[in-house]
């Protein structure tokens, strides 16, 4: 019997990245707060039964999204499987049939193949009845990537070390956000090498204290009140991304013109630059007026998804006849 599994890969914006000038076991030492987004890739995973197993791979892509120059021996999704096997043993035999669809930018910021990587490694283990903290499972996200760490568990969270290091879980901020990318892409490598040729001072963590403040409240009313009041946000790898592709300084300044954008940040190492905005139709408009130039332009929001992995492993039948999770 086939079984089909369908789960989303959300992108992620960095709201505060503070890289370190120090390198532990050769990569950069950093605290971040992570947040997931309602934009997502989308994959279907299909284990047929089979002597030998097997592992392939098909990509789609949304309208206006170049094609990855990557093999798809070479795709994340396909080493997630090889990590997975690594960890925790090999897969029962079935040839595994993967449909990626991408609706997240290559080089971006937005960690789209990261998330694509901890989206297989949660099938993987659902049906392995893996759980979710289990040391293997996180040994497999932490040799594809720093940020896949981050997609096993989704929502909002302080991540440090390189990167991969959980700190705790945080609030959802609840904010409607712009994202808008130039043509041009940056690749973390790169980011970071122009960041040791003239590294930045670190940001300022104590509106990190305040938000684990309000995170730890016992009354939800005090948690929920003002989510973007005493939000910590910076990108001190801006500098770095802007040596690397200059078109992001005026990019940024026509983000901050837009009605009702509050913020404007680079994610991660870029180039995607967001806006934080005052609402969700301020976000549309300035999606719909900088997509009318060329530019590629989404409108999303900050989802939670703490608890994301524990769910796959509850199983079940998802809706329209796929089993698994659907979101």
């Amino acid at each position: 019997m086939t079984e089909i599994y369908r789960v989303e890969a959300p992108g992620k914006v960095n709201l505060l990245l503070s890289v370190s000038p120090q390198i532990v076991a050769g990569k950069h030492q950093l605290n971040s707060i992570f947040c997931s987004i309602s934009l997502a890739d989308c994959l279907l995973l299909s284990f047929e039964p089979a002597v030998q197993p097997s592992v392939s791979l098909s990509v789609s892509y949304e309208p206006g999204l170049a094609p990855l120059d990557v093999l798809p021996a070479e795709n994340i999704c396909s080493r997630a499987v090889a990590a997975f096997e690594q960890q925790c043993g090999l897969l029962s035999p079935a040839a595994l049939a993967i449909q990626l669809h991408k609706r997240l930018p290559a080089q971006a910021g937005l960690g789209g193949g990261s998330s694509d990587a901890a989206a297989v490694l949660r099938v993987l283990a659902l049906r392995a009845g893996i759980a979710s903290d289990d040391q293997r499972l996180q040994a497999a996200a932490a040799s594809l990537g720093a940020d896949v760490a981050f997609f096993l568990r989704g929502g909002c969270a302080w991540m440090a070390g390189d990167g991969s290091l959980f700190r705790r879980e945080l609030p959802n901020p609840q904010l409607h956000l712009v994202l808008v990318k130039p043509a041009g892409g940056i690749s973390s490598k790169s980011a970071y090498a122009a960041f040791d040729a003239s590294p930045q001072p670190e940001i300022d963590l104590a509106g990190l204290t305040d938000l684990m403040h309000l995170a730890e409240s016992a009354e939800p009313a005090a948690r929920s009140d003002s989510p973007g009041c005493s939000l910590p946000v910076g990108n001190n790898l801006y500098p770095a991304a802007l040596s690397l592709l200059p078109e992001l300084g005026p990019l940024m300044e026509d983000l901050g013109a837009q009605p009702g954008i509050e913020q404007v940040l680079l994610s991660g190492s870029g180039s995607t630059v967001f806006g934080i905005c005052s609402s969700g139709a301020d976000a549309r408009q300035a999606a719909a007026r900088l997509g009318a130039c060329g530019l590629w332009a989404q409108a999303v929001s900050t989802r939670s998804d703490a608890g994301l992995l524990e769910e796959l492993l509850s199983g079940g039948a998802g809706r329209d006849g796929v089993t698994g999770l659907n979101q």
